[in-house]
């Protein structure tokens, strides 16, 4: 029990075992929720690596049938760590089922297995992996309480041996000096502590031992003053008896009288008929600047801090008050403090008779107001701002009747204040009900406040919004509705306004994200667009012209062709792919394209064209722009495909002002406006709001791609362009096309290349990751005579060019790939050789523009694919030094 009583010893113990055990828990549940995030972190690293290399395989055992492969498959992937149970599901049958079933409803990691036919997924089945988290975390939990527990013994044996040692050494010291202190007192003095300890000289003596011997010298030395104080106690003692005794009833008699007047919370002071002071209160001696109220016996008004004016001004009140022998009542003045400040008093006064009635005197008693007037000035000043303020504020009771209203609230609503307190809210309020005043009143007494919208209406029968601020109050016991009502009509339009611009600005974000899509899709499927035309064009050019299946080739070659174009519009979409732009003069491109239209487009439909911008000169890519009208037209000729119309196509100009080209996206500006109209069906509002989103389309299966309008949208855009778009349903669609106008001559339409293959004898490196890739070039180069080399990394050509400088004629190298990029690359070789030209290949790159191309000093910048009369032209363009300087190669249509 003396162990557990040690106060200082059982604190540390305590602080100690605290801070260790919150330090061991925290540290502890830190690392098991790190080691449990890191093991279920690796854990769908490692079930997704699964998915990633199995279901390609296993879709191809399924599409094969080979049963058996795919149960070893699942075996194999049943054997991995941590998956605990693995299901086939083909046509929805549990083919193979490897593992028991984990209790709980563990969720599974499933993937489709599809097989790539005739460019289709043919989706053949399921594969779902299961893994046992509760396994991981009883593993993880274990460990942790083994060690926690081990760490709280250490914590707990170290514990006591320091509790042990503070007791031993100083707890029960400290215990027997206070036990000692405790009972000190002047019949004690004289006993010494002593400790149960070994004795120590002066010169040896410890901290406990150095106490000791001070408390037992302050022992003495407090019997000694104890003595002292006795003898002179005595004696004091008998002399204030005696003077007690005798000042006893006179200090009661002023005490009490003093306190009166100094208690009472007013100023008090009297005078004679002179009107000088004979005496006040406290609170009197304070306002004239006393420290005492005797310092005003024999002075006067004038002697005091307080102006002539003032000291005149009571002078005449006294002389009043006696030569009347009546008081004077409730004399409000304003009065200047000895401080310097001035306060508001209100002064009563009365004559003072002696025992013979004769008047001898005067009486004054005030109370000081200041609090009171200010708070009048406050109230005063309240009324005034509230009336001042445009909003209208009313004060309403349980039966709906007005108890006040100002100013504001009569100059909104061209009532009087009059007309408004004998009116009801149901008068002015034009969306409450009558009915609904109890819910309303009810609702507010429940909850407090409450702010709304609603209307008001004006004594001339006008309505307009207001924004309502409703508090439930209470006065004197009365409750009551407190309203702030304001006028919103500005507000209300300019969120609409707002609105209206938000709507836009979000169909404008909408529109970039989808294009940023497109284009990463569109980079990955040219490269794979590359290996396709190539070695379809291989094989096709070595094999036989009565080879039948040369047909069979050719339509591959055209299957290619066609979804390069998409990749094309995909890019043109997303404004990543930007044709070569010229000026060029728009009417004869818009009479040409109009020639194509009405060779493909039914004999109902009429064609009207209306051109008076003759010479309209834009800066465009006339490919881009040809397909712009044959997209806009085509959708046209579909919405009058079932009962005929006319298609209407117009060209002028059109000076947009900032205003309206604000609206479209745009800058003010003069413009080349292509306009097409039909008279079909039209378009509600909510399809319209999405015409310009990739694949969507309204028209059936096999009918359209839903791309025509997403490309016309990305190709406006990469032009600086606008688009407006009208229509209403049953009435026909307007599509207007603004582009900038400018003064530049212009091509009338751009010479094709002629289709040929040049030869040639150089030596050129290829580069690129694909192998298939580099194989497919060597072929195509080699069979025109050049000595081809290939690398399938940058590192690797890098070596070649650096260990053979003058090897090479031509380096031919892709751009993105790993380790180094093309255009690193083309630096690196030319700062070994400048003068060896370089042509770079790109499926899309967003880091390397022309501009930085040019720089680096490549000399051409060719889009994949590259068909094989393509690449041979390039090749032999740049070895023969023809067009020097960077140009894009490879997204041309067709």
């Amino acid at each position: 029990m003396r162990l557990i009583k040690s106060t200082i010893a059982t604190k540390l113990i305590r602080s100690l075992l605290g801070g260790s055990l919150l330090l061991i828990i925290s540290s502890t549940a830190l690392r098991f929720y790190y080691d449990y995030t890191s093991e279920m972190r690796d854990l769908s690293t490692r079930l997704h690596e699964v998915m990633e290399t199995a279901v390609p395989v296993m879709s191809d055992n399924i599409w094969l049938a080979d049963w058996e492969m795919v149960r070893l498959q699942a075996q194999g992937i049943k054997g991995l760590r941590a998956i605990r149970r693995v299901e086939v599901l083909v046509d929805d049958q549990k083919l193979i089922e490897i593992g028991p079933e984990l209790p709980g409803g563990s969720a599974p990691l499933s993937s489709p297995l599809a097989y790539r036919y005739k460019n289709q997924d043919v989706l053949l089945g399921t594969l779902s992996l299961y893994s046992d988290e509760g396994m991981i975390r009883q593993q993880l939990l274990g460990e942790v309480v083994k060690e926690l527990g081990f760490q709280l013994v250490v914590i707990f044996l170290i514990s006591s041996m320091l509790f042990f040692l503070v007791h031993r050494l100083v707890g029960r010291h400290l215990t027997a000096m206070a036990s000692q202190l405790g009972a000190l007192g002047q019949e004690n003095l004289k006993t010494q502590l002593v400790l149960d300890k070994k004795p120590a000289d002066q010169v040896a003596m410890d901290e406990i031992d150095q106490v000791v011997f001070s408390f037992n010298e302050m022992q003495r030395s407090l019997q000694r003053t104890f003595e002292a104080l006795r003898q002179s106690n005595e004696e004091l003692v008998r002399e204030n008896q005696e003077r007690l005794l005798v000042e006893q009833k006179l200090r009661e008699n002023r005490t009490m009288l003093r306190n009166i007047l100094d208690t009472v919370p007013l100023g008090i002071f009297w005078k004679d008929q002179e009107s000088v002071y004979q005496g006040c209160n406290r609170v009197f001696a304070q306002a004239a600047g006393l420290e005492d109220p005797q310092q005003i016996l024999g002075k006067t008004d004038f002697d005091l801090p307080w102006p002539s004016k003032e000291a005149e001004a009571y002078l005449a009140d006294d002389r009043a008050v006696i030569a009347n022998r009546q008081g004077k009542q409730h004399i409000i003045e304003q009065r200047l403090k000895a401080d310097g400040t001035k306060n508001w008093i209100d002064t009563s006064k009365v004559p003072l008779l002696d025992q013979q009635g004769q008047v001898n005197g005067v009486l004054g008693v005030f109370i000081d107001i200041t609090e009171i007037k200010k708070m009048e000035e406050q109230i005063y000043l309240m009324l005034f701002s509230i009336n001042a303020a445009n909003e209208g504020v009313y004060l309403m009771d349980d039966s709906a009747s007005f108890r006040f209203v100002n100013d504001g609230a009569c100059r909104r609503l061209g009532y009087s204040r009059e007309e408004l307190l004998a009116m009801r809210v149901f008068d002015i309020d034009s969306v409450l009900l009558p009915e609904k005043w109890s819910e309303h009143w009810q609702y507010l007494q429940e909850h407090g406040s409450l702010t709304l919208e609603s209307v008001h209406r004006t004594k001339s029968e006008t309505d307009f919004p207001v924004e309502i601020s409703i508090s439930s109050v209470t006065y004197e016991g009365a409750h009551y509705l407190c309203s702030l009502s304001r006028d919103i009509t500005e507000r209300v339009s300019a969120e609409e306004e707002k609105s209206k611009l938000e709507a836009q600005l979000r169909q404008s974000q909408k529109m970039e994200a989808i294009g940023t899509l497109a284009g990463g899709i569109a980079h990955d499927f040219n490269n794979i667009l590359a290996i396709i035309l190539g070695y379809a064009e291989l094989t096709l050019y070595e094999t036989s012209e009565l080879d039948p299946r040369r047909n069979q080739l050719g339509e591959i070659i055209k299957a290619g062709t066609r979804a390069k174009e998409l990749v094309r519009q995909i890019l043109d979409f997303s404004r990543k792919a930007e044709g070569i732009k010229q000026p060029l003069l728009l009417a004869p491109l818009v009479k040409e394209t109009l020639k194509m239209v009405r060779a493909s487009i039914p004999s109902t439909i009429a064609i009207e064209e209306q051109i008076s911008a003759v010479d309209s000169t834009v800066l465009c890519d006339p490919i881009q722009l040809h397909q712009v009208i044959i997209n806009l037209c085509t959708n046209a000729a579909h919405a009058m495909e079932e009962h005929g119309g006319t298609l209407s196509l117009a060209l002028d100009y059109a000076q947009l002002g900032q205003e309206v080209a604000a609206g479209l996206g745009g800058e003010e500006g003069r413009y080349v406006r292509l306009t097409v109209t039909d008279n079909g069906c039209g378009m509600s509002q909510a399809i319209q709001e999405r015409i310009f989103e990739p694949y969507f389309t309204t028209k059936g299966v096999g009918k359209g791609s839903g791309m025509g309008l997403a490309v016309v949208h990305g190709i406006l855009r990469s032009h600086g362009g606008l688009v407006r778009v009208t229509s209403q349903e049953g009435h026909g669609s307007s599509f207007e096309v603004f582009l900038p106008a400018i003064e530049q001559p212009a091509r009338e339409k751009v010479e094709e290349e002629k289709d040929f293959c040049p030869l040639g004898t150089e030596r050129i490196l290829v580069v690129d990751d694909e192998p298939a890739i580099t194989d497919m070039v060597n072929q195509w180069l080699a069979r025109l005579g050049y000595a081809v080399f290939t690398a399938n990394n940058s590192r690797e050509a890098l070596a070649m060019v650096r260990e053979n400088p003058s090897g090479f004629d031509l380096i031919v190298t892709d751009q993105t790939m790993p380790h180094m990029p093309g255009s690193q690359l083309a630096k690196e070789i030319l700062a070994v050789r400048p003068d060896l030209p370089i042509i770079l290949c790109t499926g899309y790159s967003s880091t390397l523009s022309e501009e930085k191309a040019r720089e680096i000093g490549i000399r051409r910048y060719a889009y994949k694919p590259l068909q094989g009369n393509e690449l041979a032209r390039l090749v032999r363009q740049v070895l023969d030094g023809k067009e020097d300087g960077v140009g894009r190669v490879g997204d041309e249509t067709g």
